[in-house]
């Protein structure tokens, strides 16, 4: 059982990416969390560093995929058993919390210290062609 959280990269209050002291990181998006080893994580980052870098229908990897279906403007993440469906502005808000969680991973180790998910908020800025609407 996780009790001990390092928070990395945080959007929301249900939009975070923290790495607990088993070294496990935890993607929340919403009402989804997904349970993520290092090696994991990082072919997600580097999927999603592809996905970002170029215009595509369909990238794969070994354990995730990712689809953008035009017609509709959305992207489809399929990461083993989950899928997420991604407004475009979502996308980048994911390819930002992934990319600064990396770069708090690198800059880092996991501590043996109690921290709350409150403590020490990375916020992710929106991306600078990001448009919002409140929902």
């Amino acid at each position: 059982m996780c009790n001990i959280f390092t928070t990395l990269a945080i959007s929301t209050d249900r939009r975070l990416i923290v790495q607990c002291e088993h070294g496990t990181l935890h993607l929340t998006w919403d009402t989804v969390t997904m349970h993520l080893s290092p090696a994991l994580f990082h072919e997600l980052v580097e999927l999603l560093k592809e996905c970002s870098s170029t215009s595509f229908t369909q990238i794969r990897r070994q354990r995730c995929l990712m689809n953008y279906y035009e017609n509709h403007q959305y992207y489809q993440l399929w990461f083993q058993s989950i899928a997420l469906n991604l407004a475009p502005v979502d996308f980048m808000i994911l390819v930002d919390m992934v990319t600064v969680a990396l770069a708090e991973m690198q800059k880092q180790p996991p501590s043996s210290g109690s921290h709350s998910i409150d403590d020490g908020f990375n916020t992710i800025p929106a991306s600078p062609g990001a448009s919002f609407s409140l929902n």
